[in-house]
């Protein structure tokens, strides 16, 4: 027989016909369950969640072999890597993997990127390309290429996914479908060369695939995408080249408090290989590492609607020592000290005998300088209650400034409420000051960051309402470049003291309207209840990261 002729029970290959796209009936020769060539508009949704499942029971099976192996590397070699690429040669597969255990509970982990109703959202792939590479991710519309009636999609879904809840989801080893449907994407990929680094038009790329969340026997969850290998299926115009033989999937089970994400992806090259393939599963898997930001904005939503989380730090006795900003406890009680009346440790406060009693009086090290006879403030006394402006720039001490402005987690806290609030009121900036004895320090900020008098005078006064800079007489020349209209409210602790003020700032002169003022004095509030309950959140965690 002649090299280059098909028998008539072996297809021909793609070189000999006229088009360089194959036939249909030679358009993929991926077996088993890396290729899902099955005509989309003869499956129905129960029979797309049957496939699911059993797609969802493959990879989970996969997953535990790759942790093992993972697990194995790092007990032999103590390897340490995030991602590892793998390559089985027998069954034609490239693997992507990584695990990770996260500092947070199963149902932070779920919503994020699930609601109740367990309908998928766009959350995950947010994160997937978040170095803002365009994408647009659309349920894929079927119409008359389906033969299942819309209704019955519309009925149990909302316009991201068809959910299914029939009792027969609970059949396949008690594995319970929450969400199944089709969905495409589609992004650009980076149109960056290997030969001299140079730059061309990006290329788009599209993902037709199935989308399969379950819940297991064991009470862990499954994330399943597997990609449609049919290229006749559901083409849009203009055509886009497409992954195929894809398929990835993270499982995700509570490990005590926390919880264990293990990412595992793959492509068959049985076909050739595909490094777009590759890519976008090297991607997805650095997606995983956002998590933890999410997970800590999720928290910081929680406890901007959850009035019950305000009460430690409503309450003057979890405040914590006004210098190192640890929570009192029984083992750590609260003395008070004699000269400014705050709520100090042990460790923050020394016995010191001044010149108008015999006795040695507990002072915090904030204080100790007022008794020294080479201080120029030694008859000086700072009152317990400061009412006076000057007073409240020196209410906070540097020691306690130094601890509170060092820490990032509360930086990037303030930063995400000084964002919300930006765009809530639609002003171009806002940002987050603490007072000092100097003057005024940046915490956090979204925007052009306003001028320091115009904080000062916000601070001083309690509060500051500016609707045209170049009307008001009050203020000095230069003016803030980049402000025109400025609203500022100082923030307070328990006790009435001053500890800064919270911003917004617009290019613009404007009033704001009413839901605006509202949104902005939640702004102040809730700023100044994270700064109070802060002390207890650090011992949390640290109790946390010692378990």
């Amino acid at each position: 027989m002649p090299i280059g002729l098909s028998t008539p029970t072996q297809s021909a290959h793609h070189s000999l016909y006229w088009s360089s796209r194959k036939p249909a009936a030679a358009a993929t020769t991926t077996n088993g369950p890396w290729g899902f060539s099955t005509k989309i508009a003869d499956l129905s949704a129960s029979q797309l969640g049957r496939r699911g499942r059993k797609l969802g029971r493959f990879m989970h099976d996969a997953i535990r072999r790759e942790n093992d192996a993972v697990q194995l590397k790092r007990v032999q070699y103590g390897s340490r890597t995030k991602v590892s690429i793998t390559a089985d040669s027998k069954a034609h597969v490239q693997y992507v993997h990584c695990a990770q255990v996260l500092p947070a509970s199963l149902d932070e982990v779920l919503r994020l990127f699930w609601t109740p109703q367990w309908t998928s959202t766009d959350a995950l792939w947010r994160a997937v390309f978040a170095d803002d590479t365009s994408y647009v991710r659309s349920r894929a519309q079927s119409g008359a290429t389906c033969s299942e009636p819309d209704a019955e999609a519309s009925s149990s879904s909302s316009s991201s996914s068809t959910t299914i809840s029939t009792p027969t989801a609970r059949l396949a080893h008690s594995t319970e479908t929450l969400s199944a449907g089709l969905h495409r994407l589609r992004y650009e990929e980076s149109g960056r060369t290997q030969l001299f680094g140079t730059k061309s038009k990006p290329k788009m790329k599209e993902l037709l695939f199935l989308e399969h969340f379950a819940r297991l026997d064991d009470g862990s969850y499954l994330w399943l995408v597997k990609s449609i290998d049919d290229p006749d299926a559901l083409v849009l115009t203009p055509p886009i080249r497409r992954l195929q033989s894809l398929m990835m999937a993270c499982h995700m089970e509570a490990v005590g408090d926390r919880t264990r994400l293990s990412f595992l992806g793959g492509y068959c090259f049985v076909d050739g290989l595909q490094d777009a393939a590759k890519r976008f599963l090297v991607r997805a898997a650095d997606a995983w590492d956002h998590i933890p930001r999410l997970v800590v904005a999720s928290r910081l939503a929680d406890y901007l609607v959850e009035p019950a989380l305000h009460a430690a730090g409503d309450c003057s006795l979890q405040d914590g020592c006004r210098v190192c900003l640890t929570a009192f406890s029984v083992f750590l009680p609260a003395v008070a000290c004699r000269l400014c009346d705050h709520d100090v440790c042990a460790s923050c406060s020394v016995l010191e005998t001044t010149r108008e009693t015999a006795i040695a009086l507990r002072i915090c090290t904030s204080c100790v300088d007022a008794i020294k006879e080479w201080s120029p403030i030694r008859h000086r006394r700072r009152p317990a209650i400061l009412s006076s402006p000057a007073a409240r720039r020196r209410a906070c001490s540097s020691t306690q400034l130094r601890a509170l402005s060092s820490d990032l987690e509360l930086a990037i806290l303030l930063q995400i409420m000084a964002a919300i609030t930006a765009k809530a009121v639609a002003c171009s900036s806002a940002s987050v000051h603490l007072a000092t004895r100097d003057g005024v320090r940046l915490v956090a900020s979204i925007g052009p960051v306003s001028d320091d008098a115009l904080v000062a005078r916000a601070i001083d006064a309690g509060g500051s309402v500016v609707v045209d800079v170049l009307d008001d007489t009050t203020l000095s020349l230069p003016l803030p470049a980049d402000v025109r209209s400025y609203r500022g409210q100082a923030i307070y602790l328990s006790d009435g003291v001053c500890i800064g003020a919270v911003s917004v700032a617009d290019a613009a002169p404007r009033h704001l309207d009413t839901p605006g003022d509202e949104h902005f004095k939640a702004f102040a509030e809730t700023a100044a209840r994270l700064i109070r309950a802060w002390p207890s959140m650090i011992v949390t965690k640290q109790r946390s990261s010692c378990r």
